[in-house]
């Protein structure tokens, strides 16, 4: 094997083993950005609802009392 062959392999091991550590990586992040998308759009639901008059609240089939138990979980609890 001359040295190019050696180098050229060398470099193919390196750029799998680099793609192989960052998978873990990719997927953290990609959990991260996903929770953190979910707890944006809690915010923003809840946000909603307390907002809603009595009469919406009547057509939703639900509560003031339900309402203001649900807008006052904190962002992480579904």
């Amino acid at each position: 094997m001359s040295r190019n062959q050696k180098i050229e392999s060398s470099n193919t091991y390196s750029e799998a083993a680099l793609a192989k550590r960052q998978r873990p990586i990719l997927v953290m992040a990609t959990r991260i950005l996903d929770s953190l998308y979910l707890w944006q759009t809690r915010i923003n639901d809840r946000r909603e609802l307390a907002g809603l008059d009595e009469r919406m609240l009547k057509d939703a089939g639900t509560s003031r009392e339900e309402i203001l138990r649900e807008t006052g979980k904190p962002f992480w609890r579904g």
